[in-house]
């Protein structure tokens, strides 16, 4: 069964790394950080007895090697990632006597390699893995089960629950939250101005966001919202507004879709009522987040859907004329926006569990967890960090950490998430492209979200 297991999870491990959600997919650079070894097998040594030398009583782990997997960042900020990687190793020696080697992975090949690795029982002691892939991995029982390690690792308590959720499977924690981002809803402050119209707060209700979205298309006598139609975001918006109207994307045990219920229907016509009404572009249904971006920043809408990582463009583009807040509040009132994040595990494999864990507790401190997330850009998932003075340059910090704190729209947690998620972009692009080249009604909605239903339960039912 578990060789099964590892076959199914290795056929969709290319589309399962695109959940990373938290890197730069097209970066394919896999070369070792400066001064490092690009072997993905580096020798391991139990550690040392003690020598009777004080040095060697003070790091009972000297002599021990323990190789890290990090998927590899922009080179816009690669020196700085460098740098901090260096002294991150230089402290691990220094307290601990263990060498941490490193080796850099795209985000687009990690999944695969390590799958591999599991199925070899070969390969790096420690990884980096993105929101949804911790159960992918745990499934195939490949990680170390983490729970006995909480204490130190700051306990459960300082974890966003959202972080938690990812890292969890079968009742443990298999992963420890580092950093991430996640979607928000972007606005241009000169428009809104321009319009008479008072920003948007993080509680607003869609009923808000509907009448600022018709005050706005009037004002600027074109659509002023735009969201995407042909790339997983897609789905991710209609999973987010699903959640804050009370549905849900799967049942409480994994085994059937749920989407296709009134809330599904709903929250998709929401959207195709927008389109009719002018207030989105007809090119929505071939855009994708990252086609979004630069017509926000050229002020040609007013309102954008995207990612919480946006605001590094944003600073450099558009300087103060612009704000982000949550996605708005639906039926149910829940705090609304899908977020993404960046986590670390151990291997179940390793030769060195309590060394791996000693680097781990580094890696997830509070100072490495600052410094390595303030150069990427991303925020924390520790509710004890969001005040640290590292993020005060981030303008879109405060709606980040209160959708991380706050929101429910979570990925689902489970193994074939992947599939489902390309499968449910693949209708929501159909019916969106109805929209623009013919009729959509509520029934046809129905309809498109029962074919899917019954896509998504075959594959829960493989699975």
């Amino acid at each position: 069964m578990k060789k099964k297991l590892l076959s199914s999870l290795l056929a969709m491990a290319l589309t399962a790394a695109a959940l990373s959600g938290c890197g730069n997919a097209g970066q394919t650079k896999q070369d070792p950080a400066p001064g490092q070894s690009a072997e993905s097998e580096a020798p391991k040594q139990d550690a040392q007895e003690p020598g009777g030398q004080e040095e060697t009583a003070d790091k009972p782990y000297a002599g021990t090697t323990v190789l890290m997997n990090l998927n590899t960042p922009s080179e816009s900020v690669r020196e700085k990632f460098d740098a901090w990687l260096a002294d991150l190793q230089a402290r691990v020696m220094e307290e601990t006597g263990i060498e941490l080697k490193v080796e850099m992975v795209s985000w687009g090949d990690y999944l695969n390699k390590h799958l591999t690795s599991i199925a070899s029982q070969e390969g790096p002691d420690i990884i980096q893995m993105g929101s949804s892939v911790p159960p992918v991995i745990a499934a195939a029982g490949g990680l170390l089960d983490l729970t006995p390690y909480m204490d130190g690792l700051g306990g459960m308590d300082v974890y966003c629950d959202v972080g938690k959720y990812y890292c969890s499977w079968d009742g443990k924690m298999m992963a420890i939250p580092w950093g991430g981002g996640g979607r928000e809803m972007y606005f241009n402050k000169d428009i809104f101005d321009a319009a008479g119209l008072e920003y948007p707060t993080n509680d607003w209700t869609f009923e808000e966001f509907e009448q600022n979205a018709k005050a706005l298309t009037e004002h600027m006598g074109k659509p002023a919202l735009a969201l995407m139609g042909s790339a997983n975001d897609t789905t991710y918006y209609f999973w987010s507004q699903l959640v804050t109207d009370g549905g849900a994307v799967l049942s409480d045990d994994m085994t059937k879709a749920r989407f296709n219920e009134q809330e599904g229907v709903d929250a998709v016509m929401r959207i195709v009522d927008m389109y009719k009404n002018g207030y989105i572009p007809s090119s929505f249904a071939e855009s994708t987040v990252d086609d979004i971006l630069p017509t926000f920043i050229n002020g040609e809408v007013a309102m954008a859907y995207g990612s919480a990582s946006w605001w590094q463009d944003l600073v450099a583009n558009m300087e103060g004329n612009w704000g982000t807040v949550a996605m708005p509040v639906g039926k149910a009132g829940l705090a609304n926006g899908t977020v993404t994040m960046s986590a670390f595990g151990i291997m179940s494999y390793t030769k060195n569990p309590e060394a791996s864990a000693e680097v781990l507790k580094i890696l997830a401190s509070p100072e490495e967890i600052v410094k390595s997330t303030a150069i990427l850009g991303w925020i924390p998932f520790r509710t004890d960090l969001e005040n640290d003075p590292a993020y005060a340059d981030n303008p879109a910090k405060d709606t980040f950490f209160y959708v991380a704190k706050e929101s429910k729209a979570y990925i689902p947690q489970y193994q074939a998430i992947s599939t489902v998620l390309s499968t449910s972009t693949k209708y929501l692009n159909g019916i969106f492209t109805q929209a623009v080249t013919g009729e959509v009604d509520e029934a046809y909605v129905k309809q498109q979200l029962d074919a899917l239903a019954t896509e998504v339960d075959n594959v829960l039912a493989e699975n």
